[in-house]
């Protein structure tokens, strides 16, 4: 299994000069740490319904994910931007349960409630690359097709940059506020660059003959002609090497797929299709 990249948009960087300019490093790695928690939100969840981040992306005010997959469904896509967001959210809940048990802890976790909450509402706003723009276009997605969907993602996200733009130089003339142009340029560029690309790829524990040099736990999963691929891959474990013995409504032996052949259909098959129709157009089975 591939291992998750970390890179950094260059508008992060210029996001820490600001803070190292303005005396806030510490704010700077708190929020910083605090967009990584988000994303490992995302990675669970995401393994959870058959998929892997392909690369983390931190920015400014949290992070993207990106991917080669096409095929994710809207509603598993939903899940996974959700996912980030509330486990800031869950973050924030504990210490301010924290306060309460133990109020003079306030002083020193304040930092963090206010880092988890910004982050969670920045990236609920209906804009790519956040959150919110992911689940507004796989919302949309479901109804309307998502050619069209995508362009009304699209207006909406440079309508709220050109807002945050307007937001900054009314700050010029209050107390400048370069925050609010660093958004409105992530914000902008996110919805001019946003492509099919700003996906998820699917979790396949695969193996080689270097793997096994120490030897390595051979398991059986017993499934029905009705599992589907994105069933059997929720069974995968990095710990051991999978196969599959399908079984019918008689309790009978249908096929019985090696460790090779359960990796070539997670590959090649249609998730939401079943793993007997998948075997059988892979020919493995009659």
């Amino acid at each position: 299994m591939a291992k998750l990249k970390f890179t950094v948009h260059p508008l992060f960087i210029a996001f820490g000069i600001y803070f190292a300019l303005t005396g806030k490093v510490f704010s700077f790695l708190v929020f910083t740490f605090t967009a990584v928690i988000h994303e490992l939100g995302h990675s669970y969840v995401a393994a959870g319904v058959g998929y892997r981040l392909n690369r983390i992306v931190l920015m400014p005010y949290g992070a993207t994910v990106s991917g080669e997959i096409g095929e994710i469904g809207y509603i598993d896509e939903i899940k996974i931007a959700l996912a980030g967001p509330l486990t800031n959210l869950f973050i924030a809940v504990i210490f301010l349960g924290l306060w309460w048990l133990a109020p003079e802890s306030y002083p020193y976790t304040e930092l963090a409630v206010v880092a988890n909450l910004t982050v969670a509402t920045v990236n609920l706003l209906p804009s790519f690359p956040l959150d919110g723009g992911r689940i507004l276009l796989a919302t949309l997605s479901l109804y309307i097709n998502e050619k069209t969907a995508r362009i009304i993602s699209k207006i909406l996200g440079v309508g709220l940059s050109v807002c945050l733009f307007a937001l900054f130089i009314y700050s010029i003339f209050t107390a400048v506020n370069f925050s609010i142009l660093f958004f409105a340029l992530f914000v902008l560029f996110g919805n001019v660059c946003v492509s099919k690309e700003n996906r998820y790829i699917r979790l396949i524990n695969s193996f080689s003959l270097g793997d096994l040099t120490r030897g390595k736990i051979v398991k059986c999963a017993a499934i029905s002609p009705k599992t589907t691929i994105k069933d059997l891959l929720k069974l995968q474990n990095p710990g051991y090497i999978l196969e599959c013995v399908i079984f019918d409504e008689d309790e009978k032996e249908v096929l019985k797929l090696s460790a090779d052949k359960v990796v070539r259909i997670l590959r090649e098959g249609d998730l939401n299709g079943c793993v007997l129709t998948e075997a059988k157009s892979l020919k493995f089975g009659d």
